[in-house]
């Protein structure tokens, strides 16, 4: 896996003085062992084994238990792209806004949010579809003969990206929770 450095805005002297501001200067988290280890080994999930419309299992991530292929990406024959990410965010709970629910995206990507069967928290499984849009008839490949076609450091990218991302919110959330008093 190769590292990222990420760049850090300068804080203002207002935004300084926020509860917050201590999460904004702090170590990125490190993503869970099985999500390091599958970046690392940077293979290709059988396509069979990625939610797709063309699969007939796009509603297998609403069963009870766990998939095949929690974490993985592959290339698809239509140049599309999948990734597949499992992050466990212990001490988490969720609720449900349903205004950010119509946004067009030029790629589709879900989020599915269920407590651990351990009551400890929540896992977040992120499921993305590059290359794909949703149409009156549900989810379709819109890539054209013209568009470039995903490769697997993309979606490695976005993988590593969704690993770290979630690895950070699940380092911070329960402590800025009980400071904030967000309810």
């Amino acid at each position: 896996m190769k590292s990222r450095a990420i760049q850090k805005p300068e804080l203002t002297e207002e935004e300084k003085r926020q509860p917050y501001a201590k999460y904004l200067n702090r170590q990125p988290a490190t993503p869970a062992k099985e999500a390091l280890e599958y970046l690392r080994s940077r293979q290709e999930i059988p396509v069979e084994d990625a939610l797709l419309a063309e699969n007939g299992n796009m509603n297998d991530i609403l069963k009870d238990g766990y998939m095949k292929c929690e974490y993985g990406v592959c290339t698809l024959p239509n140049g599309g792209g999948y990734v597949a990410m499992l992050n466990k965010m212990p001490g988490v709970t969720f609720q449900i806004d349903a205004e950010p629910l119509s946004a067009p995206q030029p790629g589709v990507v879900c989020h599915f949010v269920r407590e651990m069967a351990d009551g400890s928290g929540i896992e977040l499984r992120s499921r993305f579809w590059k290359g794909y849009q949703f149409g009156p008839d549900g989810l379709f490949c819109a890539m054209g003969p013209d568009t470039p076609r995903e490769t697997l450091d993309t979606l490695l990218g976005l993988a590593e990206h969704n690993a770290c991302e979630m690895a950070n919110l699940a380092s911070i959330l329960p402590s800025l929770y009980a400071e904030q008093n967000i309810q």
